[in-house]
């Protein structure tokens, strides 16, 4: 799960095994609009992107997995509990 310290940064994921990177709500960590945070996909387990109780998380074609080992995606925050993701997601 995203943290507030998060904000900016970039995130490894470093997993052997399949996991998933939470976007909690803004009532748990309030990242400012505009917030971007690039993840990558360091390890061999899929990363993939998950949204928090009424949190929303656009991409193309609702892609959130990133599509393999050194893959990256960006989370933009838009609005109150909704994100953007784009890169490489399938």
């Amino acid at each position: 799960t995203l943290v507030a310290s998060d904000a900016g940064k970039l995130i490894k994921m470093t997993n052997a095994a399949a996991n998933t990177l939470t976007v909690p709500p803004s009532s748990s960590v309030n990242f400012d609009i505009g917030t971007t945070i690039n993840v990558v996909q360091y390890g061999a387990g899929q990363t993939t992107l998950t949204a928090g109780a009424g949190v929303t998380i656009y991409s193309y074609n609702s892609a959130l997995a990133i599509t393999g080992q050194y893959g990256q995606a960006v989370l933009t925050k838009c609005a109150t509990d909704t994100w953007i993701a784009a890169g490489l997601l399938s």
